[in-house]
C-alpha cells in the first residue's frame, strides 16, 4: 500500500487519471456486488420454485376436493329433481293425523334410502315449509331432537343466497350435537298449475363426513409443507391439529401478516415464520392454506448461503483496503483545509502559517488555493480594521450634529413660544379691524414658524422610526384655505402673484394626519416662495371619489423659479443637501424641508414628484419647477364628487313617532360621525347613549338594555365584528346595525355572520335609517304617526 502511495504522490498527472487507476485495482467491488446480487436472484429462484410446486401442489390437492364435493352437489341435484319428493311434500298439511305423517316420513325416506350408500355420505334431511324433519340415516323415524335453532339459521341462509346450492361449510350435525359436518342445502319448489305462482315446500340438508373428506384430501402430503382448509365463516375444516376442527382457526393461532403478494404471505403463525400459500374458492368461499416453514427453506438455502457469505466477505475486505487508502489520499489534505477554515472562522488561525504542498494535481491546486486565499485575508482584514476606524469617527460626527439640531430646535421653540404667547394676549385687548387682521395673520404664521422649527426634530424621529402617523376627521380645503392664505400674503409682500385652484364651493372630509399633510404643503409652498424672485406661484388642489369611499387628491404646487438642473434633481430631497450649495448663501434653509415632506408622504402612502423646467414656463432664465403628490386617503363621511358637492343633508321624516320611547347605543370613536348619527336619531324622538371604544360599549351593555346598539366596524382595540360576537354570547335579542364607510361585499357578508342584523354605509340617509329602525321595530312598540 505505501508503494501505491507513492505512486499517486509522485506522479505528476492529473487526479482523474490517478482515480481511474485506483479504481481498476478496485474493480473487486463489482465482483462483490455481482455475487450479492447473483446470490440474491438464486435465492429467489430457489424459494419461487419451492412455492410454485407447493402452490402447484395446493392446487391439485384443491382441484380433488372440488371433485368430492361435485359429487354431494350432484347428488342434491338428483334428490331435488324427483318429482315424488315435490309430489309428497306437496300433500303435506298441519291437519294431518299421526298415521299420515309416519306414511308420507316412509314414503320419502324410502325415495331418499337410494342415496345413501354414497361413501362419507352421514346423513340426508329434508325441512318441509311446516317444519317436519324427513331424515336418511341412522332410522325412518320422524325425529324432533334435532337443533331448530341451527336448522332455522341454515334455512335462512339458503333463502338469502343467490346460488342454488349453497354450501355451508363445517357446522355442527344438528342431529348430533357432538359431531361436526360439511353441511350442503338447495331449496324445493313447485310452481301452482294456476296461479304459476313458486311454492317453498321446503329445504333439502346433506351432512357430509368431515372425517372421510380430510382422509381423501390429506394424500400424498409434500413434506415440510402443512395444508389448513376454512370455510366462509372462517371456521376450520381441516388442520393437523384435530382440535382444530369446527373452531375459527385464526382466533385460537396467532397470525401477523409481514408482507403480501397475489396468493402469497410472509408471516408468523404462533411466532412461528411461516411462507403461506393461499387460494380461495368462489362458488364456496372457502379458503385453502399451504403453508412453507421457514426452517424448511432454511435448510435448503443453507450451504448456498454459507459459501456465497464467504466469497463476499473476502471481496469486500480488498474493496475496503484499496479504496480506503486512496480515499484517504483524498481526504487528508480536505480535513486538513476545513479545520483551517474552521480556525479561520473562530479567529484562532494564524493567517501568516502556509500548509505544505507536496501534490502534483488538483488536490495541490487546492492547496495552493487555499494559500493564497489566506493572503487576501490578510489585505482584507487590514482594510475592515481602516473601516471600523472611519466608521466610528462617521458615527461620533452624526451623533455631534443630531445632538447639536435638537439643542438649537429647542432653544428656537423657547422665545417662539413668547412670541405666541403675547400675540394671543394681544387679541384680547381692543383692537380695530385691520389690528385683528394683522394679529391673526401673525399667529397664523407664527404657527408656521413654530412647525417650520421642529422640522429638525421631526426629521430626527423620522430617522429613528418614532414618528407615528395620528390620523383624525378634517376637511382638507379647509386646511389648504389657511396654509394659503399665509402664503398668499407673504407671496403679495414679495410682489408675487399667488393663483389657487380648488372645486367650487366644495369640502371634503377625509380621516388623515392633518399636521403631517399640513407639513407637506408648508414645505412644497415655502420651497416655491423661497426660489421664486418674479412671477407667480400656484397651488391647486382636486380630487376623485372612488366606489370604495376613497378620495384620490391631487395637491400641486408650480412656479417660475430658479428651476432645478437634471443632474440636480436626485439630490433635493436628500437632507442637508441643496441642488446648488453656491445659493446657500442667497437662499438660506436647513436642507430638510424636501427630506421631511417626502419622508411624511411616503409615510402616508405615496410619493412625492416633480418636473423642472415648468412645462409652462417660457422664461430661460426662471423655468420654474413643477411638485406634485397623489395620495388616496379614506373618506370619514358623506361625500359627494367634486365639482357637484353638496352638502348633505339629513332632514328625517320629523312626522314619524313611536308608542313608547326607544333608546340606542352609538358605539363610534369619531366624534363627529357620533353627532351627525344622534342628531338623526334625536329628530326621530328616539334618545341616545354614546360610546367612544370597545371597553366603554362593554361596559355600558353589562348595565342596561337597548332596542338597537349602531356599530362601527372600524374601531381602535377590537374592531365592531369582534365586538358583536362578545355581545351575542349573551345577548341575542339585541338589535346590532352596523355603519361603516367601507362598502365591500365582503365585509357586509362578515358583518351577518358574526351576529348583526343590518348594514348601513356611511353616509348615513334618514330615510335609510327610518327604513331599519322600522324593520327591526320591537314587538312591544308601534308606529303612531
Amino acid at each position: 500500500m505505501n508503494l501505491l502511495q507513492a505512486f499517486i504522490n509522485r506522479t505528476k498527472t492529473s487526479l482523474v487519471y490517478k482515480y481511474a487507476i485506483v479504481f481498476l485495482l478496485g474493480a473487486l467491488a463489482p465482483v462483490f456486488l455481482l455475487g450479492a446480487w447473483s446470490f440474491w436472484m438464486s435465492h429467489r429462484a430457489l424459494h419461487m420454485h419451492i412455492s410454485d410446486s407447493a402452490y402447484q401442489a395446493l392446487k391439485e390437492k384443491i382441484d380433488y376436493s372440488s371433485l368430492l364435493l361435485q359429487e354431494t352437489e350432484s347428488l342434491i341435484a338428483n334428490i331435488s329433481s324427483v318429482e315424488d319428493i315435490s309430489l309428497t311434500l306437496s300433500q303435506e298439511s298441519a291437519e294431518l293425523g299421526a298415521f299420515d305423517k309416519l306414511r308420507l316420513q316412509a314414503k320419502i325416506g324410502y325415495i331418499l334410502s337410494g342415496y345413501i350408500n354414497i361413501p362419507g355420505l352421514e346423513a340426508i334431511d329434508i325441512f318441509s315449509a311446516n317444519g317436519n324433519q324427513y331424515h336418511v340415516g341412522e332410522s325412518l323415524q320422524q325425529t324432533s331432537k334435532h337443533n331448530l335453532v341451527m336448522v332455522e339459521q341454515l334455512v335462512k341462509e339458503n333463502q338469502e343466497s343467490p346460488n342454488s346450492i349453497v354450501w355451508h361449510g363445517i357446522r355442527q350435525n344438528y342431529n348430533h350435537p357432538d359431531q361436526f359436518s360439511l353441511i350442503a342445502s338447495r331449496r324445493l319448489s313447485a310452481f301452482d298449475p294456476v296461479t304459476m305462482d313458486e311454492i317453498h315446500l321446503g329445504t333439502i340438508f346433506v351432512q357430509y363426513s368431515v372425517t372421510a373428506f380430510n382422509q381423501k384430501f390429506i394424500k400424498n402430503v409434500q413434506s415440510g409443507v402443512t395444508y389448513i382448509i376454512i370455510d366462509a365463516m372462517g371456521n376450520c375444516i381441516y388442520s393437523p391439529n384435530p382440535d382444530d376442527i369446527g373452531l375459527p382457526y385464526f382466533q385460537r393461532n396467532k397470525l401477523e401478516k409481514k408482507s403480501s403478494a397475489p396468493n402469497f404471505v410472509d408471516a408468523r403463525l404462533n411466532n412461528q415464520k411461516v411462507f403461506l400459500l393461499t387460494f380461495k374458492t368462489e362458488y364456496n368461499g372457502w379458503q385453502y392454506y399451504s403453508m412453507l416453514h421457514s426452517e424448511y427453506l432454511q435448510r435448503v438455502n443453507g450451504a448456498n448461503t454459507k459459501g456465497t457469505l464467504i466469497i463476499l466477505g473476502i471481496i469486500l475486505i480488498l474493496s475496503i483496503v484499496i479504496n480506503g487508502n486512496f480515499f484517504r489520499y483524498l481526504l487528508q489534505p480536505i480535513n486538513t483545509i476545513t479545520n483551517a477554515l474552521q480556525e479561520i472562522s473562530a479567529n484562532r488561525y494564524n493567517l501568516h502559517s502556509k500548509l505544505p504542498n507536496p501534490h502534483h494535481d488538483e488536490v495541490g491546486e487546492l492547496i495552493k488555493w487555499f494559500n493564497s486565499f489566506t493572503d487576501n485575508l490578510i489585505e482584507k482584514e487590514n482594510y475592515q480594521n481602516e473601516l471600523h476606524t472611519q466608521k466610528e469617527l462617521a458615527e461620533r460626527a452624526n451623533e455631534a450634529k443630531s445632538t447639536f439640531l435638537a439643542n438649537i430646535s429647542h432653544e428656537l421653540r423657547t422665545p417662539l413660544n413668547g412670541v405666541i404667547a403675547v400675540a394671543v394676549l394681544m387679541e384680547k385687548t381692543s383692537l380695530n379691524s385691520e389690528q385683528k387682521d394683522y394679529l391673526h395673520t401673525m399667529l397664523q404664521s407664527g404657527d408656521i414658524l413654530y412647525s417650520l422649527i421642529n422640522q429638525v426634530l421631526d426629521y430626527s424621529k423620522i430617522a429613528s422610526n418614532k414618528m407615528e402617523m395620528k390620523p383624525t376627521s378634517f376637511d382638507i380645503v379647509k386646511c389648504c384655505d389657511k396654509l394659503v392664505s399665509i402664503y398668499c400674503l407673504q407671496a403679495e409682500i414679495k410682489g408675487l402673484k399667488f393663483n389657487y385652484g380648488k372645486p367650487h364651493d366644495a369640502s371634503l372630509i377625509v380621516d388623515a394626519d392633518e399636521l403631517a399633510l399640513q407639513k407637506i404643503i408648508i414645505n412644497l409652498l415655502g420651497n416655491s416662495l423661497k426660489f421664486t424672485r418674479q412671477g407667480e406661484i400656484s397651488f391647486n388642489l382636486s380630487w376623485q371619489i372612488t366606489s370604495t369611499n376613497m378620495a384620490i387628491v391631487t395637491l400641486k404646487v408650480a412656479d417660475t423659479g430658479i428651476g432645478i438642473a437634471p443632474e440636480k434633481q436626485e439630490l433635493i430631497f436628500r437632507a442637508f443637501e441643496q441642488a446648488d450649495s453656491a445659493l446657500a448663501k442667497d437662499y438660506e434653509g436647513t436642507g430638510l424641508g424636501l427630506a421631511i415632506a417626502q419622508q411624511l408622504a411616503q409615510m402616508m402612502g405615496s410619493h412625492i414628484m416633480m418636473q423642472s423646467p415648468n412645462p409652462e414656463v417660457i422664461d430661460p432664465q426662471n423655468p420654474g419647477s413643477v411638485f406634485w403628490l397623489k395620495i388616496s386617503l379614506p373618506l370619514a363621511y358623506s361625500q359627494v364628487p367634486a365639482n357637484k358637492m353638496l352638502k348633505p343633508t339629513f332632514e328625517p321624516n320629523v312626522a314619524i313617532r313611536f308608542s313608547r320611547p326607544l333608546i340606542t347605543l352609538i358605539v363610534e370613536d369619531n366624534q363627529i360621525n357620533q353627532k351627525v348619527l344622534s342628531s338623526i336619531l334625536n329628530k326621530f324622538g328616539i334618545d341616545s347613549v354614546l360610546a367612544s371604544d370597545w371597553m366603554e360599549c362593554m361596559d355600558i351593555v353589562q348595565k342596561r338594555k337597548f332596542d338597537y346598539i349602531f356599530m362601527d366596524i372600524q374601531m381602535p382595540g377590537k374592531t365592531g365584528l369582534e365586538l358583536t360576537k362578545i355581545i351575542r354570547e349573551k345577548d341575542k335579542v339585541t338589535i346590532i346595525i352596523a355603519i361603516t364607510g367601507n362598502a365591500l361585499k365582503e365585509i357586509e357578508e362578515q358583518a351577518f355572520a358574526c351576529g348583526m342584523n343590518a348594514f348601513l354605509v356611511k353616509p348615513i340617509r334618514s330615510n335609510e335609517l327610518e327604513e331599519v329602525i322600522i324593520r327591526f321595530l320591537p314587538k312591544d312598540c308601534k308606529v303612531i304617526s
